[in-house]
């Protein structure tokens, strides 16, 4: 059904992972397909990793835990009218900018 020449070869190249044959490659289908692969295809080293996985520990504590820190007060510096900021991210936008056309075909 695309359009574009290079998503239909894409998708032939990869049918395969569409499992339920709707023409569309989902994040459902793909997780059918591995489970699928899990379940036929070395089963033995998926054990192995399920065992391993469940030796390990609990993991400590994640950002969610903890309550977010008091933002930073803001501080200017003495005269300069406080550009820096604003001219360093320009630089770095028009250098990111510069690399992306010369990486472009």
């Amino acid at each position: 059904d695309a359009e574009d020449s290079r998503e239909r070869g894409a998708y032939a190249a990869n049918s395969s992972l569409d499992v339920n044959g709707d023409g569309r490659i989902t994040l459902a289908d793909l997780a059918a397909w591995l489970e699928r692969v899990r379940a036929t295809r070395c089963p033995k080293a998926f054990e192995r990793l399920d065992t391993a996985v469940r030796a390990l520990p609990p993991p400590g504590p994640t950002w969610a835990d903890s309550p977010a820190p008091a933002p930073a007060p803001a501080v200017r510096g003495g005269g300069g009218g406080g550009g820096g900021p604003i001219l360093l991210g320009a630089a770095l936008a028009l250098g990111l900018g510069v690399v992306a056309s010369r990486r472009s075909p």
